[in-house]
């Protein structure tokens, strides 16, 4: 066909391997189109996984974020609802327990202002903090049956008598 066009004489033998040539050289051409089709799909799809698997990661990480700011919200709420009752219940404490000194045993003891019973260990409910003793002045003698004076509030000792006893 080339030969035709240029009109030039041509064996048939030549002729046949030049029409090979011409229908190789057009089925790789095509087989070449069809490839980069193909690629160019396979590309496409990839890019759209991709992508899809994008959405999902981030999808994942904001439900995982969103759980995250409700579980320390919960846990935030819990801790100050804890605090608050026990503040509550160490301003009942203060309400129900009364701090004695025991001269003879130099320790402390708790009153239950309700039920009038008595224990040496200073009740839970108090936590951390303590209830005042009496702001009073004991007279107590020592083992060698001297007067001393003590307040067991101010922890204060001393031998002479307090202006205010």
């Amino acid at each position: 066909m080339a030969a035709e066009k240029r009109q030039l004489p041509v064996e048939v033998v030549e002729a046949e391997e030049i029409a090979r040539e011409e229908v190789l050289v057009k089925r790789m051409n095509e087989e070449r189109r069809k490839v980069r089709e193909d690629m160019q799909r396979a590309e496409e799809e990839y890019q759209a996984e991709k992508a899809r698997e994008e959405a999902e990661r981030r999808k994942k990480a904001e439900a995982q974020m969103e759980r995250t700011k409700v579980y320390s919200a919960t846990l935030i709420q819990s801790i100050y609802r804890s605090m608050v009752a026990r503040k509550e219940l160490r301003h009942l404490a203060y309400d129900v327990y009364r701090k004695h000194f025991d001269p003879k045993s130099g320790a402390y003891y708790y009153e239950d202002r309700r039920t009038g019973a008595t224990q040496w260990l200073k009740p839970p409910s108090l936590g951390g903090y303590d209830v005042d003793a009496k702001d009073e002045w004991m007279q107590i003698t020592d083992i060698e049956d001297r007067v001393y004076y003590f307040n067991p509030k101010t922890m204060q000792m001393q031998w002479d008598k307090p202006e205010e006893v």
